[in-house]
């Protein structure tokens, strides 16, 4: 991906710290709201709206840096953009899906501006407060759909890229990852997590783990969501800090506590004064 002076640490140093902990639940027989729409929203930041599309809609100071509301193509608010200074053009700063540059090609004018802070936020339940949001993590090698047979070993060092054509399907196969946090019960303080799963063979990215609590609550459980949306598996906690996973299956939580970035992207939208009808609902996909 091309390089850029990226703002990470500023705000979210001040917003965001705190241990992990672990238990294991036994997976449901059906998907609950909550990995419906964990399901719905991955496949919904797959498919990016159209770039240019993007307006600023508002931007408020907070500690440590900005945070923007940004609209999409239907007007309605699409994501919450943080930086240490005010986005100037956020069709350029912000990207909604990788890009790589080829050897010896000079990045694009501006570039060094932009942010990779930033989530898709949604409201559930219309009454105008967000209490959804997938907030990027950055490119991460995600199994396709068909043809991932032919994808090499990435684990660790065992990567040895052959020849251009195995080059072209490790970046074809590359998409932004997110971690989502949902507030079920509408007091403003996210509930569930979702982290990306990635398989213990092969290092690549694979459905998702779902939290029931925060993974800082002492009762936190974790089960792993195939793509299908198929439950298969518990997650426990392992020997690394933060990471959870089965003999299968492994996930890191990016984010130990989303209770101070939730809660700042709402006073934000607060001092904004952004309506019920301008925020995007969530989607629901099940199988």
């Amino acid at each position: 991906m091309a390089a850029r002076s990226t703002i990470r640490g500023a705000l979210l140093a001040v917003l965001m710290a705190a241990p992990f902990s672990a238990s294991t639940l036994m997976a449901q027989p059906t998907l609950s709201n909550a990995e419906a729409a964990f399901r719905a929203v991955a496949a919904q930041a797959d498919a990016p709206q159209d770039q240019a599309a993007l307006k600023l809609l508002c931007a408020q100071r907070t500690e440590g840096g900005v945070i923007s509301f940004i609209t999409g193509a239907d007007g309605k608010v699409l994501l919450a953009a943080l930086s240490a200074q005010p986005l100037t053009d956020v069709t350029r700063d912000i990207w909604l899906s990788p890009r790589f540059l080829r050897a010896g090609e000079a990045p694009a004018a501006g570039s060094e501006t932009g942010t990779e802070d930033w989530a898709y936020v949604y409201d559930g339940n219309g009454d105008g407060q967000i209490d959804h949001m997938a907030f990027l993590i950055g490119a991460l090698p995600t199994e396709p759909k068909t043809g991932a047979q032919a994808l090499p070993n990435i684990l660790g060092d065992r990567l040895r890229i052959k020849n251009a054509a195995m080059l072209d399907r490790v970046l074809q196969a590359m998409r932004f990852g997110f971690w989502q946090a949902r507030d079920e019960d509408g007091d403003g303080v996210p509930d569930s997590m979702a982290m990306p799963a990635r398989r213990r063979d092969n290092g690549w990215y694979r459905g998702w783990a779902i939290f029931d609590r925060r993974a800082t609550s002492e009762d936190a459980s974790c089960r792993f969501m195939d793509p299908n949306g198929k439950i298969v598996g518990s997650c426990q906690a392992t020997n690394e800090p933060g990471e959870y996973g089965n003999n299968r299956l492994t996930t890191h939580v990016w984010v130990r506590d989303p209770g101070p970035i939730f809660s700042a992207i709402l006073d934000a939208a607060a001092d904004c004064k952004i309506a019920p009808g301008q925020l995007q609902s969530t989607p629901i996909n099940r199988p």
